[in-house]
């Protein structure tokens, strides 16, 4: 094995996006240079809510359980026009997964945390320090960066990842356009110690003065996201969000305001999430409208469908040209969430009448609808009854779940396993589902029949086959390398 040590992958940005790319290349070995121009972690609670979906992924690099430690559930929702309740759901009823909830915590607390586990990984990250120039050459990318003291230095990394914002300094320094809209919405975000609301709820309001979105974050913690405030209402917040609640039926009573700010939101995309040996992930890439708090956790599946794929480029698993499959797939995904955000952002701008509201379902809030092409359907986590006598079992590694069928010859079968991980290389994990006893939502993957799932890093199917047809060809022109 190659001494991971020694490549050079210089992340920009230490939001949480930055940071779960780190997480992502140093679970398999590889140590970033991870730079923030800022001097301190944000003190802004920006995004604030981890959909399962994110949850799902972020277990794999043992994170989701230090972000529950100090998060608040979110487990149902409710979607109100003019008084009337138009929509209702439960987060319970998403059955095939580990995290029916979502989590609500500040971002601050987000990052910590994830920054947390990295400096016990030797990670840690270089602040106030900012990227003035880049350029491409045949050996990697040249960078100069300014230091907090204020000198210049030049480095060469093999590889930049643009995790900077929406203003990126990777990205604009690389010539990627970033085409959208701005949209002529003002949104005000505002957290605040109130009493008299739902502790475990998150409610949708629309109506005449526009839209009002209400969140648990914590103890009497709520986030607030209204289009209803002038630009200089956020000089009287108090006063301004307990007359929203008043006039939209909202029972609550605001006590204390925490954090308050205004922004206009936009909806871009960037051409290309990939040139050359520039990277982009999370608002870099691309910014949506703040409707059904989308941005953060589609940055998080930028995150890992880049990491997972780096990492093994750099492993020697996999070639180059990977990370164009990582440009295709993301920016499709991406364009569709952008598009049904800005839809549903749409019953703001032009007060869109109940007959055609756009609500999301769960499972599209959620972001466990993901498909990546025909094929690539989310295999969920694998059940406790699979993991039980597995110790050695790597959530992260490429994996072929091997299923025998609902009857077989147990002697044939435990051959047939044997063969393929002769054949399999190395770094696959080959798990044996025979007498587990699999939750339905498995079993509706699996069928009756004997079936091979072969699944990459980020829990996507890449392959299904017949487990008897497994060689290693079958790996080879899957892009695997021996």
């Amino acid at each position: 094995m190659e001494d991971t040590s020694s490549f050079d992958v210089l992340i920009v940005g230490a939001g949480p996006v930055g940071l779960v790319i780190a997480s992502e290349l140093v679970r398999s070995g590889i140590i970033p240079t991870v730079i923030d121009r800022r001097d301190k972690a944000t003190r802004h609670s920006k995004a604030n809510v981890i959909w399962p979906r994110s949850l799902e992924l972020l277990d794999r690099l043992d994170l989701t359980s230090l972000l529950a430690k100090q998060a608040h559930q979110l487990q149902s929702g409710k979607f109100h026009r003019d008084g009337q309740v138009i929509a209702a759901y439960s987060f319970s009823e998403l059955t095939d997964t580990p995290y029916p909830f979502a989590l609500t915590l500040p971002q601050p607390s987000t990052e910590m945390a994830i920054e947390q586990s990295l400096r016990q990984s030797g990670v840690f990250v270089e602040r106030g320090t900012e990227l003035i120039e880049l350029e491409q050459n045949n050996h990697g990318v040249e960078v100069t960066l300014r230091n907090p003291d204020d000198t210049l230095e030049q480095r060469r990394f093999a590889w930049v990842i643009g995790a900077d914002g929406g203003s990126s300094a990777v990205r604009n320094k690389s010539g990627i356009s970033f085409d959208g809209e701005v949209v002529p919405v003002v949104f005000t975000l505002v957290d605040a110690y109130a009493s008299g609301l739902s502790a475990y709820e998150g409610a949708y309001y629309f109506g005449e003065r526009g839209s009002l979105a209400v969140a648990p974050i914590g103890p009497d913690l709520f986030r607030f996201a209204t289009s209803a405030f002038a630009s200089d209402d956020v000089d009287s917040v108090t006063e301004e969000l307990q007359k929203l609640l008043d006039d939209m039926g909202v029972s609550g009573c605001i006590n204390r305001i925490r954090y308050a700010a205004q922004f206009q939101a936009s909806v871009k995309q960037a051409s290309t999430y990939r040139s050359g040996r520039v990277l982009l992930a999370g608002d870099a890439a691309h910014l949506s409208t703040p409707a059904s708090g989308q941005g953060m956790n589609t940055g998080f599946q930028d995150a890992v469908a880049l990491g997972w794929r780096l990492a093994h480029v750099l492993l020697g698993h996999l070639d180059q040209s990977v990370l164009d499959e990582y440009d295709k797939e993301r920016r499709s995904h991406v364009g569709a969430v952008l598009a049904w955000t800005r839809a549903q952002t749409s019953q703001i701008d032009e007060r869109a009448s109940s007959s055609n509201a756009v609500i999301p379902s769960p499972r599209q809030m959620a972001q466990l609808d993901i498909c990546y092409g025909e094929e690539g359907i989310r295999i969920p986590p694998l059940p406790e009854s699979a993991l039980h006598y597995r110790k050695g079992y790597d959530p992260v590694a490429p994996t072929v779940l091997l299923f025998p069928g609902t009857v077989y010859a147990a002697k044939q079968w435990r051959n047939e396993v044997a063969r393929i991980r002769s054949v399999a290389p190395a770094y696959f994990q080959i798990v044996d589902l025979a007498n587990t006893a699999l939750d339905p939502h498995f079993t509706n993957i699996l069928g009756q029949e004997r079936e091979a799932l072969v699944v990459r890093p980020d829990h996507h199917l890449q392959l299904r086959l017949d487990p008897f047809n497994i060689s290693s060809d079958m790996f080879r022109n899957l892009g695997w390398k021996r």
